[in-house]
């Protein structure tokens, strides 16, 4: 998976056309994760629509995030949290939950294909919702995990 991810990103080429995508290849496999499919259907799927046969809720795309611990956090990292840009009446990045439901227009599942240690750093998230939209800190800090 990991030497798809850097294929598509340095020799495209060297990819057959019709696995040129993160969803694609060795990687469609994370598409059906049990555990990912699972908590969509129970947590965000419209019960009309999921069945034994098909889920009840769509996947819009995918995409891959390469980065390396060399990486300057001032200048080729950047987190998104929305910032408020595009916030509009009616705006689809909000999210309804009721006990043990949930309708979100933007939910995401995300794989590390590194290992990572306890104090490796790894993904970072930012915490609540896209349409809360804090603001972003002034700079990136890094995080000792004791």
């Amino acid at each position: 998976m990991r030497r798809h991810c850097y294929a598509l990103r340095d020799d495209p080429d060297s990819v057959p056309p019709l696995q040129r995508s993160h969803s694609l290849g060795p990687l469609a496999t994370l598409i059906d994760h049990p555990v990912i499919v699972g908590w969509a259907n129970e947590f965000l799927a419209d019960p009309y629509l999921a069945s034994e046969q098909e889920y009840g809720f769509r996947m819009e795309m995918s995409f891959g995030g390469l980065r390396s611990v060399k990486d300057d956090p001032q200048t080729e990292f950047s987190p998104h949290n929305g910032g408020g840009m595009w916030r509009m009446p009616g705006a689809t990045h909000t999210y309804h939950v009721i006990p043990g439901k949930a309708h979100a227009g933007l939910a995401r599942a995300v794989w590390e294909l590194n290992p990572v240690g306890k104090t490796d750093g790894g993904t970072m998230f930012i915490s609540g919702s896209h349409s809360a939209q804090p603001p972003l800190p002034p700079a990136p800090r890094a995080v000792k995990i004791p």
